[in-house]
């Protein structure tokens, strides 16, 4: 079985979900959930799904999910895109880059290229306690970002003890029509116990909150 990481109550990663599994346990209070769902932490989630679509593990459960995994990433600034060579170019706009002399473009794509070795070297060397503790949760030296699978954080917790957490679960819709889409959105990682996503008729969805009281 593989060991999760439990945080405990002082988890204060900026991103969860609801994870809709009647089995799950409250870090905090040991309860299971009282609505079929509690938030759990999705920071380590994210990288590891992408993680396992490059081993070829098929990541989603249904033909929706698979179609949107081959857009997904870790944001339009992530980590895994700002380390490909010319990332620069895709995030910054026509003006912008306008405001650049070439010379100026080559130096920082030539930064870029840079940075990650730069990285890998110095937590080679280091033996200080930070670096340490960091290169044994993220051992991949190319990929500094991407946890080990035994270290993911299993903060979760139920409603009753965190109460809403809605600025750390929430979902930009215009990030996923522009093709901004995390790993955990493009799976629905939420109902991956179930494997279902719940419907509504999308006439009855468009008058929700529309009938008077």
């Amino acid at each position: 079985m593989t060991r999760r990481r439990d945080f405990g109550a002082d988890c204060n990663h900026e991103s969860m979900t609801r994870l809709y599994q009647p089995s799950l346990q409250c870090t905090i209070c040991r309860r299971g959930p009282q609505f079929g769902w509690m938030y759990r932490c999705t920071v380590d989630r994210e990288p590891l799904i992408i993680k396992a679509k490059q081993r070829g593990e098929d990541v989603a459960f249904d033909k929706i999910g698979r179609a949107f995994a081959e857009q997904m990433s870790l944001g339009k600034h992530g980590a895994d895109l700002r380390t490909q060579k010319y990332a620069l170019l895709r995030e910054i706009t026509a003006v912008e880059l306008n405001t650049y002399t070439p010379d100026q473009l080559a130096t920082i794509l030539s930064q870029r290229d840079n940075v990650v070795e730069s990285i890998a070297k110095d937590r080679r060397r280091s033996d200080h306690g930070v670096l340490c503790q960091a290169g044994h949760k993220y051992p991949d030296n190319q990929r500094p970002w991407m946890p080990d699978e035994k270290e993911e954080c299993g903060y979760t917790v139920c409603q009753s003890c965190i109460g809403m957490v809605n600025d750390r679960s929430w979902v930009s819709l215009n990030g996923v029509l522009n093709g901004d889409i995390l790993p955990t959105v493009a799976t629905a990682y939420a109902f991956s116990y179930s494997r279902s996503r719940p419907y509504i008729d999308a006439d009855m969805a468009k008058h929700l909150g529309c009938r008077p009281v």
